[in-house]
């Protein structure tokens, strides 16, 4: 005969065995509903910036100042000289500077000169719903439809 103390712990495995499936299930579940998006949002400070089509190949400089934010497209030379020159941070500065490229399979910020650079070392994002976030500069880039 079972103790009360091995029916308990018995119980107790087979609860957090299907806590553990439910939330697998649950994450299959999520990801079989994205589709991949057709755009990224790219919001400062709360605001929407610019909208960027995925698939077109291409280089951004995304810019933020006293005046507010700024998005350019750029050359790979001007990539180039800007890593020549070095856009390093600084806390005392109000320059802000994401460079983000987008082609075929996403979005992605390539470097940028926030103190941490997590948003950097995040990888690409291409289905709908999916972030990256540069706290520091309060930037937000989601993909959408």
């Amino acid at each position: 005969m079972m103790s009360t103390k091995k029916k308990k712990y018995k119980a107790d495995i087979i609860l957090f065995i299907g806590t553990i499936a439910l939330c697998v299930l649950g994450l299959v579940i999520i990801r079989a509903n994205q589709e991949p998006g057709l755009t990224a949002r790219i919001m400062g400070d709360g605001e929407l910036v610019t909208t960027i089509p995925l698939g077109d190949d291409g280089l951004y400089i995304l810019e933020c100042d006293t005046n507010g934010y700024t998005v350019r497209d750029i050359s790979d030379k001007e990539l180039d000289d800007l890593k020549k020159d070095g856009f390093e941070y600084n806390d005392t500065s109000d320059y802000y500077v994401n460079i983000l490229s987008v082609d075929a399979s996403g979005i992605e910020v390539l470097d940028a000169n926030c103190r941490d650079k997590i948003c950097v070392e995040h990888s690409i994002i291409y289905n709908t719903g999916e972030t990256i976030i540069c706290l520091p500069h309060k930037l937000v880039i989601e993909v959408a439809e």
